[in-house]
């Protein structure tokens, strides 16, 4: 994600974001748990304008570093 420029900012808005189950159980050792988690993680991002720039399910948890654009409307 480069620099995006709105009409009073200039930035980059970098978040890394972890989700892990109850007790760190592996949910995503099955292969239809873990596809049906990255299809909701990709349909609520197109939702809310907010860009995946990686994604890893892992066993036990989830991984993600997504990029969201500054919001030049609340000034």
């Amino acid at each position: 994600m480069e620099f995006v420029s709105g009409s009073y900012s200039i930035g980059q808005n970098l978040y890394h974001l972890e989700w892990c189950p109850k007790y760190r159980y592996n949910m995503f050792r099955q292969e239809e748990n873990k596809n049906l988690c990255e299809e909701v993680l990709h349909e609520i991002t197109k939702r809310h304008k907010i860009e995946i720039t990686k994604l890893s399910v892992i066993l036990d948890h989830i991984h993600t570093i997504v990029g969201i654009l500054p919001n030049d409307e609340c000034f």
